[in-house]
C-alpha cells in the first residue's frame, strides 16, 4: 500500500526444496527493482502507483520462489528471474 495505490499478487507455485533464504532473497530483489526504477526514496516510494507495485511483488516474490526450488539460500541471477518472469 502507498498513497497512490495498492497491489496483491498471486503466490508462485513451485516444488519447494528449502526455504531458507527465501526472505532475505524477496528483501533484496525489492531493494533491486526499487532502486531501479527510482523509488529507493520514501518520497519516491510513497506516489508508487498500482501497476508499479504489482511489479515490484511479482519480481520480488519470483526471486524468493527460485530460491525455493534450490538447497540453501542460493538467490537467482537476473537472467533467471527475467526468465521466469516471460
Amino acid at each position: 500500500y502507498t498513497a497512490a495505490g495498492s497491489a496483491h499478487v498471486p503466490t508462485p507455485h513451485v516444488d519447494v526444496v528449502d526455504t531458507v533464504g527465501a526472505g532475505d532473497t524477496l528483501m533484496g530483489s525489492a531493494l533491486v527493482w526499487l532502486t531501479e526504477n527510482a523509488l529507493n526514496t520514501r518520497e519516491a516510494l510513497k506516489s508508487a502507483d498500482a501497476d508499479q507495485l504489482t511489479e515490484l511483488l511479482e519480481f520480488a516474490t519470483t526471486a524468493a520462489a527460485i530460491n525455493c526450488t534450490r538447497a540453501g539460500c542460493n538467490p537467482p541471477t537476473r537472467a533467471e528471474i527475467d526468465a521466469a518472469l516471460g
